[in-house]
């Protein structure tokens, strides 16, 4: 998606980061968040989702590149038309991953399952070492809310108030391990 403009980190917060990514989604006509742009541009500059954002960190900072599908000569309305995105490639000292999109570089949701089917921790808990280390030991973790008046939470195929962060995962996950499927090209 092309943006005017973007909320981002508080700058001592970016300072401290491996990267940034954006959070939003896309809505269906009919209210529903079924896929997610893995690229917008702002003012000429493109930026990843969050989910990319952290492939790239854990792929060892890897590169990104975009591959596109060649020219299609003709149209039934007789207009030549041009090149579209068809996948992004990142490449990193920790891996390859190519992750297949349509031309708007938008991807399905792959669903995991109902919401919980990531495990969930009190940021307290952890803030206050209520929690064992070795939850979270090796693991990649996303600090999101869950609270309905904090406004992160989403009509999904899977409820009518699904928590965003879980999205993230989502997509995160099945990036990392290869369960994406190629995403049908789709209105805007």
């Amino acid at each position: 998606g092309s943006w005017t403009g973007y909320g981002g980190n508080l700058p001592a917060l970016q300072q401290a980061a491996m990267g940034a990514g954006f959070l939003n989604a896309p809505v269906d006509g009919d209210g529903v968040t079924r896929r997610a742009w893995l690229l917008a541009s702002v003012q000429g500059r493109v930026y990843p989702a969050l989910s990319l954002a952290m492939a790239q960190v854990l792929l060892g900072n890897a590169s990104l590149q975009l591959q596109f599908s060649e020219p299609t000569p003709w149209s039934p309305d007789g207009d030549v038309k041009g090149t579209a995105i068809e996948a992004l490639e990142l490449l990193g000292a920790r891996g390859k991953l190519r992750i297949a999109s349509d031309s708007q570089a938008r991807v399905l949701l792959p669903f995991r399952g109902p919401e919980g089917s990531f495990a969930y921790y009190s940021a307290a808990d952890v803030l206050a070492a209520r929690l064992p280390d070795e939850r979270l030991r090796g693991r990649v973790v996303l600090l999101g809310t869950t609270a309905p008046g904090l406004l992160d939470q989403r009509v999904m195929p899977l409820g009518e108030a699904y928590p965003g962060v879980e999205a993230h995962a989502n997509l995160l996950s099945a990036m990392l391990d290869g369960r994406l499927l190629p995403s049908p090209a789709c209105t805007p």
